[in-house]
């Protein structure tokens, strides 16, 4: 019954981990998409409801693709700095690790792994199989959440809050004219 207890509690853990990131992970994507709404209505389109209209079933991978296209945009009809743009581009690198890393914890397949030891006391795993076609072969990228993998997992979400943090900072500077790199590198 013990061990039971262990599992529960285990599973509990790394389930409002996984809760926690897609909340983390939306709330990135609000950012992303505060941004969009924002500077289009710096270019004369006024109405929140007509353009949440023309987003409200957008995906992630789209939405990073509008914002990438709005900063480029932006950035070929106005004198910028090199420096700025490589800002962004590491930004929106930061955004789709995070998609592609969300992508795989709401995909896979969730399951827990009963064993007997020796002592026939029962060891449990929660697993989480997501599979990927990689240059050598069919690979699972999610494997046994151990003590690592919720480490990671802990930090993704503090990444994703950071990567909403410098969304919302962006927007900010862009519509106040300075230059992005200054708070990209105060959050380093």
């Amino acid at each position: 019954m013990r061990e039971m207890q262990k599992y529960n509690k285990a599973e509990i853990k790394i389930f409002r981990l996984i809760g926690e990131f897609v909340y983390s992970f939306e709330k990135m994507l609000s950012a992303v998409k505060y941004y969009i709404v924002e500077y289009c209505k710096t270019r004369g389109l006024r109405d929140d409801v007509l353009i949440e209209i023309l987003l409200h079933d957008s995906t992630a991978k789209p939405l990073l693709e509008y914002f990438k296209a709005i900063v480029l945009h932006d950035f070929s009809s106005k004198p910028t700095s090199t420096s700025d743009l490589e800002d962004y581009k590491e930004l929106w690198k930061d955004i789709d690790s995070a998609i592609s890393l969300r992508n795989d914890i709401v995909h896979a397949y969730w399951y827990t792994d009963f064993r007997y030891s020796d002592d026939e006391k029962t060891i449990f795993q929660i697993k989480a199989s997501k599979k990927k076609v990689r240059s050598t072969g069919l690979q699972d990228v999610m494997g046994t959440f151990d003590a690592s993998k919720i480490k990671q997992l802990k930090e993704s979400i503090l990444e994703n809050y950071r990567i909403t943090n410098l969304v919302h900072s962006s927007w900010f500077h862009f519509k106040n004219g300075r230059d992005f790199n200054f708070i990209y590198e105060i959050d380093e």
